[in-house]
């Protein structure tokens, strides 16, 4: 019983890995239509100008991605929040590395109004580390490999020899 439950445990670890790609939010909308991205957060579609891709075999443009609006708004522009209900207005997040890839700001997230941002504060889209999904599995694994040989050196100790 308690091998099922990490292994499910396991499994919903890498199942958190599978979000759906930014574009899907926004098949058949155009630039600027708001949308929902993965998690149900309020967003809005971004046409990204550096994008090459061609479209999908289901005619769907992959490079028009659901982002933080703010992502295509000057920093000061009012904007809506994840919640897609909340006023805020677009700044800069501290420490946040732009993705150099993309012809949007991946740094300008919508807050609450009067709000300073801090370091971490939001921790979405390309300011984050990431990894953490392949540090859960080494753990999981590790756990696993630690339980199967206590029961293998628990069996070997209980058989009669001889």
């Amino acid at each position: 019983m308690g091998w099922g439950v990490i292994l499910l445990t396991m499994c919903g670890l890498e199942a958190a890995a599978n979000v759906p790609a930014a574009y899907l939010a926004c098949e058949g909308k155009a630039d600027g239509d708001t949308c929902r991205y993965f998690g149900g957060l309020y967003g809005a579609c971004i046409q990204d100008s550096a994008c090459a891709l061609p479209p999908d075999e289901d005619g769907v443009d992959r490079c028009i991605v659901c982002q933080d609006p703010c992502h295509d708004l000057p920093v000061g522009a009012e904007c809506l929040q994840d919640d897609g209900e909340s006023p805020g207005v677009c700044q800069i997040q501290p420490q946040c590395t732009d993705d150099p890839e993309t012809a949007f700001d991946e740094c300008r997230y919508c807050f609450p109004p009067g709000s300073t941002p801090e370091a971490g504060e939001k921790d979405d889209g390309g300011c984050t580390a990431g990894g953490g999904e392949a540090a859960a599995t080494l753990i999981w694994g590790l756990i696993l490999g630690w339980g199967w040989r206590q029961r293998r050196l628990s069996r070997a100790t209980d058989s009669p020899r001889g």
